[in-house]
């Protein structure tokens, strides 16, 4: 979004994995003054992760926060990361390592559309 380029449902793993940093941190993870400066630590810069962030919760962060929005993961892929596996009321330790609800693209995009929120 930030480079105007045409964009899909991968914005929304960044914006998840820019949720996560600042619930955890307290900041967002790309500020700076102004919004052009914002725009260039988007582009440019690296996310820091401070030390007090657990391995699991970092590892989730630097997944979802990839620049190239092709490498971000799946909802799949989110829903079945350890860290928010220990953390997901869906899913036990003793259940597969699926998820107990089936979530599917169609099937999302269906209640999106309920609550009239754009899909993709």
């Amino acid at each position: 979004m930030v480079r105007r380029l045409p964009y899909n449902e991968n914005v929304d793993v960044w914006a998840l994995g820019v949720l996560c940093y600042e619930l955890l941190v307290g900041v967002p993870p790309f500020e700076a003054i102004g919004f052009h400066g914002t725009c260039r630590r988007i582009m440019c810069d690296d996310v820091n992760i401070p030390d007090h962030v657990s391995s699991e919760a970092r590892n989730f962060i630097l997944m979802v926060l990839q620049k190239i929005p092709f490498c971000r993961p799946s909802l799949e892929d989110i829903l079945n990361h350890p860290w928010i596996r220990m953390h997901n009321s869906m899913t036990t330790p003793s259940s597969s390592s699926k998820p107990r609800v089936n979530i599917n693209r169609h099937t999302f995009n269906n209640a999106l559309s309920e609550i009239r929120y754009n899909t993709f």
